[in-house]
């Protein structure tokens, strides 16, 4: 899969030559293209890519959000349009178990919480220092396991800002944690926010 500034993907496959008598190594063809997915013209260059359950394929795109291409039908499933004042959707992390919502990072550094269900904005936060959203990931690891008894939210990692690391909790738009490096001969600290 490969995507491009003008919001399209295109799925690659790479099949092996037919056997040859005289050339019986195993080598790939080289790919072909097969269909192209057009998205929403004028969305602009996708950022982000990631399959969601067998058949969505969500994106983001410069000027249109995030969005959820299904491919059973070859049409958009759903398309969650992110304020521009708050900036590009660069990075999103999806619920992973009941596909109920995706987070969102934008570049001016807002966490974006859509309930995907409803197609509707839940809670929208900018990150402290106001910095570009650099990573999500999910937090694995059992709330209790992280240091946080009684939390049954999702907890996603956020990396933003100078060598900082930060778990927030996603109902509460809550930061729970930070981590954060020092620079070279001073300690490496992490606090916790209540």
């Amino acid at each position: 899969m490969s995507a491009c500034c003008c919001a399209a993907h295109t799925s690659w496959s790479c099949l092996p030559p037919p056997p040859q008598p005289q050339n019986l190594t195993n080598r790939l063809a080289p790919p072909s293209p097969v269909p192209c997915l057009q998205f929403a013209p004028g969305s602009g260059a996708v950022l982000d890519v990631a399959a969601w359950g067998p058949s969505l394929l969500v994106h983001s795109t410069a000027r249109g959000g995030l969005a959820a291409w299904d491919l059973r039908a070859g049409g958009d499933a759903w398309a969650l349009p992110c304020p521009p004042v708050q900036g590009a959707p660069e990075r999103f992390v999806l619920d992973p178990a009941s596909q109920n919502w995706v987070l969102g990072g934008t570049s001016r550094g807002w966490l974006c919480l859509w309930d995907v269900r409803f197609h509707l904005p839940v809670n929208s936060w900018q990150h402290p220092g106001g910095a570009p959203i650099g990573a999500l990931a999910l937090a694995s690891s059992p709330p209790q396991r992280l240091g946080l008894p009684g939390t049954s939210a999702p907890l996603v990692y956020v990396a933003a800002g100078e060598q900082e690391v930060g778990l927030w909790d996603v109902a509460e738009a809550r930061c729970q944690q930070v981590g954060a490096a020092a620079a070279v001969g001073r300690r490496v600290r992490a606090r916790a926010r209540a």
